[in-house]
């Protein structure tokens, strides 16, 4: 059965008939439809024939075909190696020739136009020459500004075909590699190189006694309850540690018995479809509240149905607001859905897309009112079926756009193995934690 492919409607059209051509899922039919450069169609074409592989039920066979004679375009003297560089070369001299002509058309309008202006000068006589010079100035600056807009508005275009998950917002999510590989095609590695530096989660020192924590859960063998043991010894041997300092190695001792001990029930309530307002006290309400235990003096959170003042009668499932400045709200929470109960992809991306809205409003108060220093950040979280995600969106000076990044995507653990994942994401979670604190601190300066 087929089903949408989260890019354009066009491609979409294309998809439904491509199991038709010869051979189907013909590259060369979506690079003709595409009409991009060849680094675009490949990104464009993968993900839409990967999509297809793994949510079809019919054509799967030839999708996987099709994937397979696409990887092949690397090795040299194979066939479709052969016709492919064919086929770009054609392409190539094609946009070359019509560069060409349309240089040519340029140059008769430019000639054209200096043969009036020329006329124009003789029956004026005078004050002419300034006033061109003036027109031409004028359009030479309007049309370097139309250049560059169009370069970038090129450039979101593009990639709202890869990535749909946000509308019409025009949001570059820096962690998303078809994104990234558009953008270095299009801008240069300095630019991007700089968007990220700015982007970048902060470095963290993790304690020893949290790293020993960590290790312990990554090198563990057996079931649940051997591995909660392991801990309760662990914690025997340190349990005067101070609370503050060691405040990661008390948040992970902490998260980590608190899904074992749920493993270890008769039970597990996660493992079975809950709404969302009674799965968010015992998975996202719960993490973050342990997250930010020892930071309780500088954020404090609210919970179901909340607004800011902000982003006005917008309701929110959690805000964190700042201590000494309730109207600062580093970040917004949101809970898609519950475990498997009205948790489907539409649901998660409007959700995300009205987050984003608001938080544009939010980043834009902080930089134009408060007068914020760039980049501006604003951070959120997102609960959908057992997933907790932590993220933030940066507002920068001299980019009209909206950047995202995500510090990392957790699952809720229901086993031993999902729980040393979860214990390796540990530290990428402090980190967003600490970006947190620091926006706060930051803020009351």
């Amino acid at each position: 059965m087929y089903k949408p492919s989260n890019l354009d409607s066009t491609y979409d059209e294309w998809l439904k008939q491509a199991h038709l051509l010869e051979p189907p899922f013909d590259y060369f039919s979506f690079a003709d439809l595409v009409l991009r450069d060849n680094r675009i169609t490949n990104v464009l074409y993968k993900g839409i024939l990967t999509k297809h592989t793994e949510t079809a039920s019919k054509y799967l066979v030839e999708g996987i075909k099709a994937l397979k004679l696409f990887e092949s375009r690397s090795k040299k003297n194979s066939a479709f190696y052969i016709a492919y560089e064919a086929y770009w070369s054609k392409r190539e001299e094609d946009d070359v020739v019509n560069k060409i002509r349309k240089r040519q058309l340029e140059g008769a309008t430019d000639m054209n136009n200096d043969i009036v202006s020329n006329m124009e000068r003789i029956i004026k006589k005078s004050c002419t020459t300034d006033s061109s010079a003036s027109s031409s100035s004028s359009r030479s600056a309007v049309a370097a500004t139309s250049s560059s807009e169009d370069e970038k508005e090129d450039v979101l275009k593009t990639i709202k075909q890869v990535d749909k998950n946000y509308g019409d917002l025009n949001v570059l999510h820096l962690d998303n590699s078809d994104v990234i590989e558009i953008m270095y095609e299009h801008w240069s590695h300095e630019r991007i190189n700089h968007i990220k530096l700015l982007t970048e989660p902060p470095i963290i020192v993790i304690t020893e006694a949290c790293k020993d924590l960590l290790s312990l859960i990554n090198c563990s063998t057996g079931t649940a309850t051997n591995i909660n043991t392991q801990i309760r010894r662990f914690i025997g041997a340190n349990h005067s540690l101070d609370a503050l300092e060691y405040a990661d190695y008390y948040f992970a001792e902490s998260i980590l018995q608190h899904f074992l001990n749920m493993m270890t029930s008769p039970r597990n309530p996660i493992l079975f479809s809950m709404k969302e307002r009674t799965a968010a006290p015992i998975t996202t309400i719960y993490l973050l509240h342990i997250l930010f235990l020892s930071c309780n003096d500088l954020v404090s959170f609210n919970w179901i149905e909340r607004t800011t003042e902000i982003t006005g009668a917008v309701k929110w499932d959690g805000i964190c607001f700042s201590i000494k400045n309730r109207r600062f709200t580093p970040v917004l929470i949101e809970f898609s859905g519950g475990i498997d109960f009205n948790s489907t992809t539409a649901k998660e991306q409007g959700d995300e897309e009205k987050m984003i809205k608001s938080m544009i409003k939010m980043l834009e108060y902080e930089k134009y009112i408060r007068k914020s220093k760039s980049p501006v950040p604003q951070y959120y979280c997102r609960f959908f079926d057992n997933q907790v995600f932590f993220e933030a969106l940066y507002l920068i000076d001299n980019e009209q756009i909206i950047i995202k990044r995500s510090f990392c995507e957790i699952t809720c653990p229901t086993t031993p193995r999902e729980l040393k994942t979860f214990a390796e994401k540990i530290p990428d979670l402090l980190k967003w934690k600490e970006a947190i604190t620091n926006s706060v601190v930051n803020s009351q300066k």
